[in-house]
């Protein structure tokens, strides 16, 4: 899921403080990943190192960390109960990350998809995608940056390539 974000070519706002991490969690490579706060899962799903809840504002949130190949590249913040609380987590986001984006010239609305981006072009982007589905009530934004999510494609890649040398 993570890597079909990267494909996106977007003309975004910077962001600001996006390309700095996440919820005081720094991107790029570290020797490990220690639990972040108490309310986390360890390992719930693939490539997913943690999913924590927590809040951001008055929102209630999941947040999972995607961390492989010692790269912390990727985080989805998920939150529901409708458009009031996910209306305030767009708040709560632009208040952080500066004015979103729409994906489309067509979406005119607060929660209609919406993308930001932060950094260098040369150096690594990093991108986020939100999206609300009206009928769930659940909105989520994923969060990707680019030079870890690059170095986790390599090392899978050469991952595989080692294992069909095997064969």
């Amino acid at each position: 899921m993570f890597h079909i974000i990267t494909a996106l070519s977007i003309a975004t706002a910077h962001a600001g403080k996006l390309a700095q991490g996440i919820l005081d969690q720094p991107w790029g490579p570290r020797d490990g990943f220690d639990r972040p706060w108490a309310e986390c899962a360890h390992k719930p799903e693939p490539a997913i190192e943690w999913s924590c809840t927590t809040a951001l504002g008055s929102v209630p949130i999941r947040i999972s960390y995607a961390w492989e190949f010692g790269h912390m590249y990727g985080a989805i913040i998920q939150a529901e109960d409708g458009y009031a609380k996910c209306g305030a987590l767009m708040d709560v986001l632009e208040a952080a990350w500066g004015p979103s984006t729409p994906s489309s010239k067509y979406l005119r609305e607060k929660l209609d998809e919406r993308l930001w981006g932060d950094g260098d072009k040369a150096t690594g982007e990093t991108i986020a995608r939100w999206k609300y589905n009206q009928f769930t009530g659940k909105c989520s934004v994923v969060v990707l940056y680019g030079p870890s999510n690059e170095a986790v494609i390599a090392a899978k890649k050469a991952a595989a390539a080692e294992a069909a040398a095997a064969l």
